[in-house]
């Protein structure tokens, strides 16, 4: 027997259901179910905070995986690229590509890099790829911008998107 609860909010007799939210996936099984499905997984870093913005835990698990991972430094437009290649190490995050989804900077690279990456794949399948990174440095605009479509709704409200979508 299902019991539901209708109330309003502005009557001020709202309550909450002691089932709301069941449906919802943590985070951490979100990503690991990502990583999982994923032949190759697209970082998504901001070009501006590079460290702030890396996530060494999900790299780990990346990498235990042997799974192939690829660092896009978006938001290239908005930050002084020669300064950053002076003051930080890049070899930390091979391979990478700077990325601009308001100027397509990056694109064609990382679709080329994406593609030789498949080749080596040697899949009897379409490639499967995950994109993950901290909210607000522009993955789903990334996807939008490879796809040449508006595939994902994008908002400058942080958590947006939180879900598995496949486009």
């Amino acid at each position: 027997m299902k019991k539901y609860i209708f109330s309003s909010k502005k009557s001020g007799k709202y309550r909450k259901s002691p089932t709301t939210n069941k449906h919802k996936v943590s985070f951490s099984q979100l990503v690991l179910e990502i990583i999982k499905s994923s032949d190759i997984i697209l970082e998504i870093l901001d070009a501006r905070f590079i460290e702030k913005t890396r996530n060494a835990d999900m790299e780990k698990i990346i990498k235990s995986q042997a799974q192939k991972i690829i660092y896009v430094l978006n938001k290239a437009d908005l930050a002084k690229v020669s300064e950053i290649k002076q003051e930080f190490d890049m070899e930390k995050i091979e391979p990478y590509v700077w990325f601009s989804c308001v100027t397509s900077l990056g694109r064609k690279r990382l679709r080329e890099m994406l593609k030789v990456e498949v080749s080596k794949m040697k899949l009897d399948r379409d490639a499967q790829i995950g994109v993950i990174g901290y909210p607000n440095t522009g993955k789903t605009s990334l996807i939008n911008v490879l796809a040449r479509s508006k595939g994902a709704g994008t908002s400058p409200t942080p958590g947006f998107t939180k879900t598995i979508q496949k486009i």
